[in-house]
Order: structure tokens, then sequence, then C-alpha cells
């Protein structure tokens, strides 16, 4: 990729709004600050009727002393436990055998039980999902789908999807949308109402790889006049997509046709094919900028455009494509996280198997560190206590959470780090017999071996 990006550009169009000076996006909160906020007014009440969905991923979690168990739920042995949104944890069935699905609403603030709904005469598997920007979650079991107020769990709507691949949800601001898969095909609709026949309007995709990756754990951010479906395998805190749709008239800008994977940082979207990137006006379309080479991985947030390639860390102007600093990455690592200022980072486990021991593969040391992302100089270098499985963004804290297989009795352990001096601030072992360690929204929960799933506060 060369020194630097700056002897590369091969076009840059005339600005259409003034480029900030240096600093100037060291003087503003990010995203993440923004979803602070959000968890802040969570905690003022327990329940609100929308939950707001956050361009930066669910890392936030509300933790900031070692953790305490805040409340417990038993779980019948076919149920399973999902966060929707900040304030609700929905325990439903898994499976529909019987005809018989069920489905309980609980505070994530107290685990009180807010209402519980029984639906008869359906077989299949059960789906709960929110609908952000509504007043409803739904509930699906096989092909039927049923529309819930999430205050009171009544049933507000009723309908059976064409295919029991399709996906019925909404966008951040509460746009309804269908997606059908029908071979190589992705038929999506905007509905007036939920109701499959209730369309705005139709537009055929291809399914491509990255698309039915998206629609697995299906997340659709709406922002200047577009749909955009989220995917769930970049790194952390990077807004990485599949698809761009018009919302009001379903057709896909023409940069969009050109790419099956782009992020967006600030108001920019971008890609790269073998021998470019390329930067578009995300509101407009409006090409800005060309960069060669191309190839490299690209990481964009709503603050922050990176580049890296062969070991080389790049900030770059997502309005100019122009690099801003470089840094060698010498350490290989796990995974990537953007939390405000800092990049955090991290070399440790990907998967858990218990009885067996994590591969050599999955880790070869157990650090984390951070990065200054005003100058691209490594802040810390911090060695954990265990292999790390996965680092999540608290108010003031990195809470990470580890595991080490070899130990005779494993355990999981998670520990609070300071992200400005990589400080270890607090550590907790799980001493209940439990074999599994998992998030509910802001929350981290465990769920025992006697079904019974905690809380922790």
């Amino acid at each position: 990729m060369g020194g630097t990006f700056d002897d590369e550009v091969l076009e840059l169009a005339e600005p259409t709004r003034r480029v900030p000076e240096p600093g100037w996006l060291e003087r503003h909160t990010g995203l993440i600050v923004t979803a602070v906020t959000l968890l802040a007014a969570f905690f003022a009440g327990y329940l609100v009727v929308t939950a707001p969905t956050s361009e930066a991923g669910t890392d936030l979690v509300g933790l900031g002393a070692a953790p305490d168990a805040a409340w417990s739920v038993e779980l019948r042995s076919d149920e399973s436990a999902t966060a929707v949104g900040d304030s609700l944890i929905l325990i439903s069935t898994r499976q529909a055998v019987t005809g018989r699905a069920r489905v309980r609403a609980l505070s994530a603030a107290g685990g009180r039980e807010l209402w519980r709904k029984s639906v008869d005469g359906e077989v299949g598997q059960v789906e709960v999902c929110d609908l952000p920007g509504t007043p409803w979650v739904s509930l699906k079991v096989g092909a039927s789908v049923r529309v819930l107020d999430r205050l009171s769990g009544e049933e507000r709507h009723r309908f059976t999807l064409p295919d029991q691949r399709a996906w019925f949800g909404s966008s951040s601001r509460g746009t309804l949308i269908l997606a059908v898969p029908d071979g190589d095909r992705l038929r999506i609709s905007r509905l007036s109402r939920p109701d499959p026949g209730a369309v705005t309007w139709t537009t055929e995709v291809p399914f491509t790889a990255a698309v039915s990756l998206a629609l697995r754990e299906a997340e659709v951010v709406e922002r200047d006049g577009l749909l955009l479906a989220r995917t769930s395998d970049g790194w952390r805190g990077s807004a990485s997509y599949a698809l761009a749709l018009d919302a009001w008239t379903g057709e896909r800008p023409a940069w969009s046709t050109q790419t099956d994977r782009f992020v967006i940082a600030r108001d920019v979207a971008i890609y790269t094919s073998e021998k470019e990137m390329v930067g578009h006006d995300l509101e407009t379309g409006r090409r800005l900028w060309r960069v060669a080479p191309g190839a490299a991985y690209v990481i964009g947030s709503l603050e922050v455009l990176l580049a890296e390639s062969m070991g080389q860390l790049y900030r770059l102007d997502p309005y100019t494509g122009r690099t801003q600093w470089s840094a060698q990455i010498r350490m290989v690592y796990t995974d990537l996280i953007i939390r405000d200022n800092h990049l955090i980072l991290y070399q440790g486990a990907q998967t858990i198997f218990p009885e067996l021991g994590t591969t050599t593969a999955d880790y070869a040391d157990a650090w984390l560190a951070g990065i200054d992302l005003t100058t691209g100089r490594e802040l810390w270098h911090t060695r954990t206590p265990a292999p790390v499985l996965d680092v999540m963004v608290a108010t003031d804290l990195l809470v990470t959470r580890m595991y080490e297989p070899t130990d005779p009795d494993p355990t999981f352990e998670v520990a609070g780090i300071d992200p400005g001096s990589g400080e270890l601030v607090w550590q907790w072992h799980d001493q209940q017999d439990s074999w599994s360690l998992m998030r509910l929204g802001p929350r981290l929960a465990t769920y025992g071996p006697d079904g019974t799933l905690t809380v922790w506060g």
C-alpha cells in the first residue's frame, strides 16, 4: 500500500461541505458518547416505549464497578432469553413442537414480569424481534407473525408471511420492512402497516453472501433518506453495511451497485476493490474521491475512517481520502474496537470448548492495547489474567470477558479496565457453576446448568 495514501489520490472532487480543521473531531463527542446518554436515560426509567438503535452496534454495557447479581429467573429446558432494546428481556420457547409457544416479558432493570403471552396452534421455530422506532415487538412462530404491544403484550396485528424464511422488521426510525428470499434474488418491500399486503414499494436485489449474512441478525439503520442493512462481521464499532436503498422509492443508489459491502465514516460511504478505494457522499451519492491502490481492509465509524494493509494502519480523512497518520501494528490481534478517541486492540480466544480447552490457534497471548486515534500512538499495552474472549464498552471502562481453559477448574472472569491507562480497575470471578456467560442488551448474564439465568448489575 505504500507509506501513505497522499501520493495515490486519483481523483478529488470539489468538497460539498467544509472539511473540518485539525482537532475538530477531538473536540466533539462521538457516537458511543451519544449511546452513553441514551443508556443514562434508560436507567432513569425502567421502560421506554421505543428502543433506539445505535449505529455503533451493541457494545455499550451498564457496568462500572465489579458486578453483583441483580436478579435471577429460572428458565424451562425449552426456553431462551433475548434482549429487546435496552429495557426488556423476553423469555420465550425456542421451538413450538406441540402447537404452543410461550413468551414472557421481564423488566431488564429488576426482573419483574411485565406480561406473558401464549400462542396456540402454531408449529415451528419461535423468534422474538424488536421493532425499533415503534411501540411493538414481534413474535414469529413458523410463518405466523404476531405484533405485540411492548408495554402490555397485547396483540395489535397478526399475519402470515409468504415464506418461513422471510424477515419482517423495522428500521431504526420505525420504517416497516418485509424481505422475502426468492432464489438468487431478495424481494424487499416497504410496508405502510404490519401487513404483507400493505406494500408501498417493492424492489429486488441480488441475494449475495453479504446480504444473506445481514439477514441473520437483521439491523436496518435509516439515515440520509436511505435504508442501510448492517452486517455483523465487521470490526467492533465499525459501521459495515451490505445494502443501501432509497427509503421512499426502494431504488439502489448507483454507487452501491458497484459493491456488496461498504462502510460509513461520518456521512461518506467508502468501499474498496483490488485497485482502488472510493468515497461517495451518502446523501447525494456524489463521488468525492478515489485512492489507489485498493485491497485495504477499511474500518469506518461516524467519526473515524481507518484502513489497514500489511500490518500498517492508516487514519484517513473521509472527505478527501488523504492520510492523517499511519502507524505500524507489530502484533497480530483478534479484534479491534473503536471507542471515542481510542482504538482498542486485543489478542485472545474466539471459541470455547470447556471439555477440550481452546485450541492454540485461538490465541498466542493474552493482552489489550490502546491507541490514540488522534495521533496513532500506542498509549498502553496490558497483559490480562486470562485469554480474552470479548471486550465491551461501558460508560467509563472497558469490560473484558476472559476464560482460561487450561485451569483445573476453569471459570469465566470479568475485568474492568481503564481505557485511558490500561489499568486493571477490578476483577471478578464467576464462582457459581455456570457454563455460559452472555450479553442481554446492556447487561451481562450467566446461565447455569440448573436453568437459572442470573443478570448482573
